[in-house]
């Protein structure tokens, strides 16, 4: 079930789908076809795509299925930025951290200093970046989608805090609600979707 909401500029998109349906391959696939159709425009101004988990398992798990779509071309970039990836090379190299192809950011210095096209992260984190000064290349003009899995999990205080989190993230990139596709995704979301995606 798929409840598409049009905004002036661009879509609201919630997916509720059972386990094992292809509700993720739903709204990634998707993803990833448009950000290599439209090219970057400015290479340094931020992410494309902001996917934010919950939690640091589902985080590592998505960001095998995404990097193993995305391996073989460099048009569309991938990072997965936790408390677990390392600093820099040095760091990454002395615990043994894989070595990816160049599809993959592998260092938060790496990424920095040349920003992906999709930051695979948790909110928890994503409140850490907007507060330190170096993750500052992280946010701009660029940011085209936020897609928020799980999002059966955001709600009462949890989903308040989500929400002025977002707020943040566009005040930080100069955008408004409108210039951003929202997508949402959950197994396990019951009631009515609009009212829930709202609040």
């Amino acid at each position: 079930e798929i409840v598409r909401q049009l905004a002036p500029n661009r879509p609201v998109v919630v997916v509720r789908a059972g386990t094992g349906t292809g509700k993720t391959e739903a709204f990634l696939l998707p993803l990833l076809d448009d950000l290599h159709t439209r090219r970057r425009v400015e290479a340094t101004d931020g992410v494309r795509a902001i996917v934010l988990y919950p939690m640091n398992a589902l985080v590592n798990d998505q960001v095998e299925r995404l990097h193993g779509w995305m391996k073989g071309q460099d048009a569309c970039r991938l990072f997965h930025f936790t408390s677990e990836t390392p600093e820099d090379p040095k760091a990454a190299n002395k615990v043994n951290y894989p070595v990816f192809d160049r599809s993959r950011v592998r260092t938060r210095k790496e990424a920095r200093e040349n920003p992906p096209d999709v930051l695979v992260t948790n909110y928890s984190m994503l409140e850490y970046m907007l507060i330190r000064p170096q993750d500052a290349p992280f946010f701009g003009k660029n940011l085209s989608v936020v897609v928020l899995d799980e999002m059966h999990l955001y709600s009462g205080t949890l989903a308040a805090e989500i929400a002025l989190l977002l707020r943040r993230v566009l005040l930080r990139c100069g955008l408004r609600h409108e210039d951003v596709v929202w997508l949402g995704a959950s197994a396990t979301l019951g009631g009515d979707l609009k009212e829930f995606s709202a609040t």
